[in-house]
């Protein structure tokens, strides 16, 4: 994962992210992802799906109902041992719009911790995503990612202040 830690202004956990999006994923193009959240930056990562539903799932994406672009990836701890590494394990679709965010820690299969966001839509809770790892000794991270690419506003359009067309 590319990118340096940091904090924005709310204090939401941010990763700047300089990577591509992949060519082979029919639902992206290329491009830049606008801002990375990590696994602390709940709230950031509850106001992306709030309001929404999941327009399209393809590998490691979800395509939201305004454009919104989300990779979720799991963290790579970078040691040949194992330790930090995260993978994504679970993702769907949620047809109906997404009125409620809860965010989970536990026991994965086989020993693993398990990260798991789910969403209410519809009077079901769905869950998201499920990441699945191990933190070893600590040392090579832990948790996931959330990467974001915003539609671009088309010519004349008015904009938000987070660059989402209204």
């Amino acid at each position: 994962m590319a990118g340096q830690p940091g904090r924005d202004v709310s204090g939401m956990s941010v990763v700047a992210y300089s990577g591509r999006i992949d060519a082979t994923n029919p639902y992206s193009s290329s491009g830049d992802f606008d801002v990375a959240y990590d696994h602390g930056a709940e709230a950031a990562i509850e106001a992306l799906l709030l309001g929404h539903s999941v327009s399209k799932v393809a590998e490691d994406h979800l395509l939201l109902d305004d454009g919104t672009l989300l990779r979720l990836v799991g963290n790579e701890g970078g040691c040949s041992c194992g330790g930090g590494d995260y993978d994504l394990t679970e993702l769907n679709d949620v047809d109906n719009i997404i009125t409620a965010v809860e965010f989970e820690v536990g026991d994965g299969a086989d020993y693993f911790t398990a990260y798991r966001i789910f969403v209410l839509a519809g009077d079901k809770r769905i869950n998201l995503a499920t990441f699945e790892g191990d933190d070893g000794s600590g040392y090579y991270g832990t948790g996931y990612y959330v990467m974001v690419r915003r539609p671009a506003a088309e010519p004349g359009v008015a904009a938000d202040s987070a660059g989402v067309p209204r």
